[in-house]
């Protein structure tokens, strides 16, 4: 069952840190990992947008709008800018393609939260934001923009400029107890994480 609101892919990394383009690696499927987010997000919505910073033509076709990052040396505040833009709904939720373990169910929850906000953000019991497994809001442009023009580029400080509402860790172990969703793959040690943990689930 589809909701209303849209996806966001952010597809723009280097991968100067794991030494290849982790958009391409086949991490547990036969489908790339970008592939294989843009299959999940695709459950819950018809409107997938991926951004991406150079060429799309370097990942094929793919069953999704492309919108590219203008300023891809702003980093994912400017992706999200870029992909907020170009979606059809009023809210979307933004993930990063680096995600093995990205939980539908989890993000059907946080879909389905009351939508009085801007922006809705998973919170784990250290304090952690996750604003890159979030539901933003079009009304976060704005705020974006201004830090965009002043340089103020990290993402999870929009949370000081719009109305938020976290979600905490208690409610988020009701749909993913080991909170995998939100682990991403940065390193050939990540890599091997979860090359480990695909073998232990497998076993």
């Amino acid at each position: 069952m589809t909701v209303s609101a849209s996806a966001i892919v952010l597809a723009g990394g280097k991968s100067r840190r794991l030494g290849r383009d982790k958009r391409l690696l086949h991490v547990g499927s036969s489908r790339s990992l970008l592939d294989e987010t843009i299959a999940r997000v695709a459950t819950l919505t018809r409107d997938v947008v991926v951004v991406v910073a150079g060429d799309p033509g370097e990942l094929g076709q793919l069953p999704a709008r492309i919108v590219q990052d203008p300023l891809p040396g702003a980093g994912p505040l400017n992706a999200v800018f870029a992909g907020l833009s170009a979606v059809e709904h009023e809210f979307a939720i933004v993930v990063a393609c680096d995600l093995p373990f990205l939980n539908v169910e989890l993000l059907r929850a946080l879909l389905e939260q009351p939508r009085d906000y801007d922006l809705l953000v998973p919170r784990r019991a250290d304090g952690t934001l996750e604003v890159l497994h979030a539901v933003y809001r079009k009304t976060c442009l704005e705020a974006i923009r201004r830090r965009l023009d002043t340089g103020r580029l990290r993402l999870a400080d929009l949370v000081e400029d719009v109305a938020v509402r976290f979600v905490d860790e208690a409610v988020l172990v009701t749909y993913d107890p080991l909170l995998r969703s939100f682990f991403n793959i940065n390193t050939p040690e990540d890599l091997q994480t979860v090359d480990r943990l695909l073998r232990t689930q497998s076993s």
